[in-house]
């Protein structure tokens, strides 16, 4: 049996979504925590970045295959700020919380 917030001895630490629009993948990123603290008040907000757990070297690994990756929350974004996927200067706050975006051109 697994532990709350892990698989496989794996810390699913974020929600993933991945969705395919006109062709595009949207990937989408948060913090486990803001779902569990009631963070999302907006219910479209929510189902936005709506997703299953996840670890951080699948989160990773699916975002450097994103035509577009939406990421929220202080673990999430500096998590991939120490990968390189997203510079620190296009961080930006929504709510009180980190946000960033990156497009692949």
């Amino acid at each position: 049996m697994r532990s709350r917030g892990t698989y496989k001895g794996k810390k699913l630490d974020y929600i993933l979504g991945v969705r395919v629009v006109e062709g595009k993948k949207i990937v989408t990123i948060c913090d486990k925590g803001l779902f569990e603290k009631g963070f999302f008040l907006d219910p479209a907000q929510a189902a936005y970045f709506k997703g299953v757990p996840a670890d951080l070297p699948y989160v990773y690994e699916v975002a450097t295959t994103a035509d577009f990756t939406s990421c929220l929350g202080r673990r999430t974004v500096t998590s991939l700020i120490k990968l390189g996927f997203i510079d620190k200067a296009s961080v930006h706050m929504l709510h009180g919380v980190e946000y960033a975006e990156v497009y692949r051109i």
